[in-house]
């Protein structure tokens, strides 16, 4: 069980605690300053410091089992995001009819926005080896365009989704 120190003083914004465990890009600490989603409210997010004053980002606090804070870390995005950016893979533009793609719906992964439509085609984006999609926006030649990147912050919208905030980082 994680000590709710937010509970006790809303306008602490520090404090000592121990790593209880670890997991992957989640970390569970003995107590913490950071509200977990719930209730219509958004998680915090801040900084983690270890002893040897390593700061690591914590993209979201949100409610682990057995009364525990769950703190989600950057990195754990962050990384394959930069290896995209590194392999500066070539964004290549295709298309697709119509008709294809209503055999195909899987294509689209959003749920909100659909492709523009009532041209007879669809035009895509497909960066080899990541992803396909149709799209009607704009895009880079090359995915080492971008530069690096940070993840700001992972919120979930659902079961299945999860809003991803993306920054650009300093060069």
């Amino acid at each position: 069980m994680t000590e709710a120190l937010f509970r006790l003083d809303a306008y602490a914004r520090s404090c000592v605690a121990q790593v209880v465990a670890v997991d992957a890009n989640r970390v569970v600490l003995d107590r913490s300053v950071f509200y977990p989603t719930g209730g219509g409210q958004p998680g915090d997010c801040g900084v983690l410091i270890g002893p040897d004053g390593t700061r690591v980002p914590v993209v979201e606090a949100m409610k682990g089992e057995g009364g525990t804070v769950v703190h989600v870390l950057a990195e754990g995005a962050e990384a394959p995001l930069n290896a995209l950016v590194a392999a500066d893979t070539p964004v290549e533009a295709g298309e697709i009819s119509e008709t294809e793609l209503d055999a195909n719906p899987g294509l689209v992964k959003t749920m909100s926005v659909q492709p523009p439509r009532g041209q007879g085609s669809v035009r895509t984006i497909h960066i080899p080896g990541v992803d396909l999609q149709p799209c009607g926006g704009t895009h880079l030649r090359r995915t080492g365009e971008v530069g690096p990147l940070k993840v700001v912050r992972i919120r979930s919208e659902g079961k299945r989704n999860k809003r991803v905030t993306i920054a650009f980082a300093e060069q």
